[in-house]
């Protein structure tokens, strides 16, 4: 995931309440983006899975909230 990706996506889980959906592409998990760092481009992100919150780094994830 790109910075302006994980800017956009941030962008829409803060401003418009839909929630990030991302897929780690090494594990095949999808979880929703829990928190953003607008400062930078984050060493890794956190990601909810279900009850648990773990952490992803970008280059493993891409975001799938506009796929259906």
């Amino acid at each position: 995931m790109t910075h302006s990706e994980y800017v956009k996506a941030c962008q829409r889980t803060e401003h418009k309440d839909l929630p990030a959906r991302l897929i780690n592409e090494k594990t095949g998990e999808i979880g929703i983006l829990q928190q953003c760092v607008w400062l930078e481009a984050p060493e890794a992100m956190l990601v909810r899975i279900g009850e648990e919150v773990t952490t992803w780094w970008p280059e493993d994830v891409r975001d799938i909230s506009e796929e259906r």
